[in-house]
């Protein structure tokens, strides 16, 4: 990175608007909501949110409330219904697919890269990853997916849930964006048009970021995420996290009928047999819970 030159947050302010006008036009924030540091272009975290709010919609659309769709087997099936909880698994779970690392190295995080202080056999995305939650999603663009039911729904013997979801005060459900040419070219470009005044730029809620960005090899799957955030020190966290053996992985539970949170709130209102799963089993598993007036069961 080249040595700090000087920058005013008014001319930092006019390097941003350039930068998102080309994919906003319309766009514009006040001044005072960049903050320039001897190191650093920091947004969002004094003089307002305007900008980080539209630079995260630019990324990362937010979901619409409405109605999605989460396939499964009939073991997951019965577990959700007999709890009527969904699992939200940490990041974790996607380990081996890339997930967090990848939108590290594709954009030069080096300090979550790092090894962390605290454990010198992790690394700091490592520990981000402990706290962020999800539970993945299609809409109905991709509710006959064959590739879905394929992988996801047992091969046609499982089920897809549909879910009613109201999430609109909840910043974090988002579409999921797929590596491509290594780089979401907004941040990119914002990131390499503030190196050139030999500073990084940091945006309020970049730790989320990495949690919807995806290997390219699963552009097919359409996702949109929802995600709930731990804080470091596990404050108005209304979740408890439950281990999964010794690994890193764990998991929260979310009610599929009623209120966990403030922030969203999940009603499971279908559940479809695939086209070789035995509907009659579906329906006797829906029948034993109260939830037998809310859920409509059909199949595929």
């Amino acid at each position: 990175m080249n040595s700090p030159q000087p920058l005013t947050n008014v001319q930092a302010a006019a390097i941003i608007r350039a930068a998102i006008q080309r994919f906003d036009p319309q766009f514009d924030f006040p001044d005072h909501e960049v903050a320039v540091s001897p190191c650093a272009i920091i947004i969002g975290f004094v003089g307002g949110t305007t900008l980080v709010d539209r630079i995260c919609e630019l990324l990362f659309p937010k979901a619409p409330s409405g109605i999605y769709y989460h396939f499964t087997n009939l073991e997951s099936l019965c577990n959700i219904l007999s709890s009527q909880k969904l699992r939200f698994y940490n990041l974790h779970k996607r380990f081996t697919d890339g997930e967090f690392r990848l939108f590290c190295e594709d954009h030069g995080l080096d300090g979550y890269l790092a090894k962390s202080q605290t454990n010198p056999t992790r690394f700091v995305y490592q520990e981000l990853m402990d706290d962020l939650f999800y539970t993945s999603l299609v809409d109905s663009g991709q509710k006959d997916s064959y590739r879905m039911w394929q992988n996801f729904g047992n091969e046609y013997q499982g089920v897809r849930l549909a879910f009613a979801i109201k999430a609109d005060n909840h910043p974090d459900f988002r579409k999921i964006v797929y590596q491509a040419n290594n780089k979401l070219p907004l941040f990119h470009n914002l990131q390499h048009a503030f190196q050139q005044y030999g500073r990084r730029f940091v945006v309020s809620g970049l730790s989320r970021f990495p949690a919807y960005y995806v290997c390219s090899a699963f552009q097919d799957e359409s996702e949109w995420r929802l995600l709930a955030k731990r804080q470091t020190d596990g404050s108005n966290f209304q979740f408890t996290v439950h281990p999964v053996g010794t690994s890193d992985v764990k998991f929260i539970e979310c009610a599929i009928a009623g209120t966990t949170c403030p922030q969203f709130q999940l009603q499971l209102v279908e559940v479809t047999a695939g086209t070789t799963c035995d509907i009659g089993v579906v329906r006797d598993q829906v029948m034993a819970t109260q939830l037998v007036s809310a859920v409509q069961v059909t199949q595929a």
